[in-house]
């Protein structure tokens, strides 16, 4: 077996030195600089509050007022959103039967008492508000008598109820639940008839809103008053 000569050794390491010294020097390489983070896009101000303005006050049945429903956002910038919200009375229950809605915040009063209105908005997913108003049907200054009519077991509907006093003259006839409501204010007489039933008739000084019950007899020709 050969071995490298000794004077070829020399001439080997004197080549690695060589390429040695001629890789360039580079110098190091900077950081990549950190990217800056994405801005965040426009947030759509959400609904704070919803309010109800207008007159809530209807002088007769069959009159109507405009309401109108605000948006507050929570960049506190209002907007009206009549025309987008939901109306409705308060409770559909016909038992009162007060108002009803013609359009949008346009409420009509079908019955002398009151009832509220309710609007709902829906601005987006779980972004909804609503608010309620106490509508009153009676004129202005007076108050309202409740008047529930009954025979002792049952309420009647149907039965004519007149209210008599510095107010004026009212009338209207229970509905089904026995159930009136009227204007009056001071001295006040109420009259209560149903066909084969007595007339009963009482005297009130009405000086707030008040509720009267009225217990019905079979009639036998004649009338009984009482006064309260």
């Amino acid at each position: 077996m050969r071995t490298a000569s000794p004077r070829i050794a020399p001439i080997i390491g004197a080549l690695f030195l060589v390429a040695a010294c001629a890789e360039p020097n580079r110098p190091p390489t900077a950081p990549s600089p950190p990217t800056p983070p994405t801005p965040p896009g426009p947030t759509t101000p959400s609904v704070t509050s919803l309010t109800v303005s207008g007159s809530t006050s209807i002088a007769a049945p069959g009159g109507t007022t405009q309401l109108t429903a605000t948006a507050r956002y929570s960049d506190d910038t209002t907007r009206d959103v009549t025309a987008e919200a939901q109306w409705s009375p308060s409770t559909s229950d016909p038992f009162t039967n007060v108002l009803t809605v013609i359009s949008r915040g346009l409420i009509k009063a079908e019955r002398y008492g009151k009832d509220g209105v309710r609007a709902t908005y829906d601005s987006g997913p779980g972004l909804v508000a609503s608010v309620s108003a106490e509508v009153r049907v009676a004129p202005d200054g007076v108050f309202l008598v409740s008047v529930v009519v009954s025979d002792g077991r049952w309420t009647v509907d149907g039965a004519r109820v007149q209210v008599t006093s510095p107010a004026g003259t009212f009338s209207a006839t229970t509905n089904l639940w026995g159930y009136v409501d009227l204007p009056a204010t001071g001295n006040a007489v109420l009259q209560v008839e149903k066909a084969g039933f007595r007339t009963i008739t009482k005297s009130a000084a009405v000086t707030s809103d008040q509720d009267f019950d009225f217990v019905l007899q079979p009639a036998d020709g004649a009338s009984s008053t009482v006064t309260r």
